[in-house]
């Protein structure tokens, strides 16, 4: 299992520990703590916690513990004000930090409906846990967030994907390995080519500027022009191309750096 299963793996025995129905463990995720694991009801039908709760470091008992890395038994969760109710009121509450060389790593939050219920023994049990759990933990944040930082990825490249298939202009994306990494429908219907679109994609550059060279009056002086343009790597606006069949394409070239690479 990933660290993210294991962690989802610790909240039903400890539930059973607790003789509760309600554990929940927090990680701490861009600053913020996040239900990452939880019990009971909370579950949709893919195990998966279902709108999970994010709190501010003060915010709730849960965020308060955070802020202050101190663990709390609450025996009467009416009277305490900064209580956040999840899904339904419970009157004893137990929270405990898990830490990582001082560091907070996240939360280990439990409730109970009886009045009192949690005592020293069920926090000393829950400070073991923790302690075992940290680095666990950690990584399994470190790996939610990448999750989520590639799904946000993924979305965006679909999105971005969509824009360029409805673009009224044909568009080529080449990687800094001469190798075609996209090319809309538009730019395959623009000059006829009798390809499909999966067909192009990994094609080295020059085969795939060959398919189009027959286009032109001067197949060579387009070649020595595409590449000189490649080579000083400006950005060129409107540069224009007369056709065999007397018509004119506009042509413009947009080098893209990222963090200093081509």
């Amino acid at each position: 299992m990933d660290h993210f299963e294991v962690v989802w793996s610790i909240v039903n025995p400890l539930a059973r520990c607790l003789d509760t129905e309600d554990v929940v463990i927090y990680a701490v995720i861009n600053v913020n703590l996040k239900q990452i694991a939880t019990t009971g009801n909370k579950l949709n039908e893919q195990d998966q916690n279902q709108n999970p709760i994010i709190l501010h470091l003060g915010e709730g008992i849960v965020g308060t513990v955070g802020q202050t890395k101190q663990a709390r038994i609450i025996s009467d969760t009416r009277i305490a004000p900064e209580y956040v109710v999840d899904d339904q009121l419970r009157l004893s509450e137990i929270t405990v930090p898990i830490l990582l060389d001082g560091n907070l790593i996240g939360i280990i939050d439990s409730e109970h409906p009886d009045l009192g219920y949690y005592r020293q023994h069920h926090l000393d049990f829950l400070q073991k846990i923790a302690n075992l759990i940290g680095l666990t933990l950690k990584n399994a944040a470190v790996e939610f967030e990448i999750k989520q930082k590639d799904k946000a990825l993924e979305l965006s490249s679909e999105r971005m994907g969509i824009i360029l298939e409805n673009l009224p202009q044909g568009v080529v994306f080449e990687d800094s390995s001469c190798g075609i990494v996209y090319m809309n429908k538009h730019f395959i219907e623009l000059f006829n080519l009798d390809i499909r679109q999966e067909e192009v994609t990994g094609m080295p550059c020059h085969k795939a500027r060959e398919l189009i060279q027959d286009h032109f009056p001067d197949a060579e002086d387009f070649l020595i022009r595409t590449q000189a343009i490649l080579e000083a790597r400006k950005p060129v606006i409107g540069d224009t191309l007369k056709r065999k069949d007397g018509r004119s394409v506009k042509r413009s070239y947009a080098p893209i750096y990222q963090d200093g690479e081509f």
